[in-house]
């Protein structure tokens, strides 16, 4: 389904906001009101809201505009005109998807230059530590949901809340979960499914731009990533998560945990 460029599909209007729908963490609480959105302020805003300036500063034209904190205590960032495609049409084709995952790569090497030389304001506090260590400025949590599609292309990254520095690679290996991943419940199609996520990673850093010792490290830095968002999700909780049964947030946790004791077990070209 297609979705406003906010991450969140339009709603209905209460006076001058329009509720917009979507989003694990803030459901029924981002409004758009004119050409912007309010939405709450979570632990790390103060950092985020840094990062937007800076990013204006250097001419990043790929996320929202932080604009100044409303009469409520909400943040207000400028509305981005695209499509947020959640259930994407392309994800059950692997080409199709990667060709997409591949200009969303693309799209984080802009945005990781764009963010050297940033410095965060004194005490501000991540909302996430980034598992895997490192200096370059990361969005923290690229999916399809959190991504501005123009056609096919992406636009901008939405819902900047685990802004963190870490391994640049995390933001790149963060996209894997945009495809079909490897399922245990699911053995006859392991094959097809490892097949396409090696290829899938080796086209990401390609479309990346990643030198050798990156590479080198890339299977580790996605088993790591996996092993954090499993750690992540626990700290969640079933019903914070968005999961619509315990079974259901079960099978995403066994998922995750399975992939980060595959990924060391991998080569990538």
């Amino acid at each position: 389904m297609a979705r406003g460029a906010s991450g969140q599909a339009r709603l209905h209007r209460v006076g001058d906001e329009e509720l917009l729908d979507g989003g694990r963490s803030h459901v029924g609480q981002v409004v758009r009101i004119g050409g912007t959105v309010h939405r709450p302020r979570t632990a790390g805003a103060e950092l985020a809201e840094a990062f937007f300036i800076h990013l204006e500063q250097v001419g990043f034209e790929h996320a929202p505009r932080f604009r100044s904190i409303d009469d409520v205590g909400r943040q207000i960032l400028t509305f981005v005109d695209g499509a947020v495609t959640v259930e994407s049409a392309w994800l059950r084709d692997d080409e199709a998807n990667r060709s997409h995952l591949v200009a969303v790569a693309r799209l984080l090497r802009l945005l990781h230059t764009a963010g050297e030389g940033f410095v965060p304001p004194p005490g501000s506090a991540l909302r996430r530590a980034c598992p895997v260590p490192g200096t370059t400025w990361l969005h923290g949590d690229v999916h399809y949901g959190n991504l501005v599609f123009r056609g096919d292309d992406p636009f901008a990254l939405l819902d900047w809340d685990f802004v963190m520095p870490g391994d640049a690679l995390y933001d790149v290996v963060t996209l894997l979960f945009s495809t079909r991943n490897l399922q245990p419940e699911l053995p006859d199609e392991y094959e097809d499914r490892a097949r396409s996520a090696r290829d899938t990673l080796a086209a990401l850093l390609d479309g990346y731009g990643a030198v050798d010792a990156q590479r080198r490290r890339a299977t580790s830095v996605a088993a790591a990533m996996c092993r954090g968002a499993a750690d992540f999700l626990v700290e969640l909780g079933a019903e914070r998560c968005g999961a619509r049964s315990v079974a259901e947030f079960d099978e995403e946790l066994t998922r995750r945990r399975f992939l980060a004791d595959w990924w060391p077990q991998q080569s990538v070209s």
